[in-house]
């Protein structure tokens, strides 16, 4: 099988279609930093991990109902129950 510098067409519409998880999941680490920068108690933070947390569900269920099977990649045992949730999703 010969090494291709490029990505094909069909790996380019699959990373487009999985695109708004990524970028979901992007989010839900971005407001996870900063929820352990500020510490415990900021508001704030804690609100912005629950609306990227929503946009991660939302993805999801976006994904289930226009494109069929999703990959749901599970969190290690230990890990808060919000990413339980997500794995739930799927």
């Amino acid at each position: 099988m010969p090494l291709h510098d490029e990505p094909t067409n069909v790996e380019l519409a699959a990373i487009e279609g999985e695109w708004p998880l990524i970028a979901a999941d992007l989010a839900l680490v971005e407001a996870e930093c900063r929820m352990a920068a500020s510490g415990p108690g900021d508001a704030l933070a804690e609100r912005a991990r629950r609306r990227a947390l929503h946009g991660v569900l939302s993805a999801l269920v976006q994904q289930l109902n226009h494109d069929g099977p999703v990959v749901v990649r599970l969190a290690p045992l230990g890990t808060t129950t919000e990413s339980a949730a997500v794995a739930a999703v799927a």
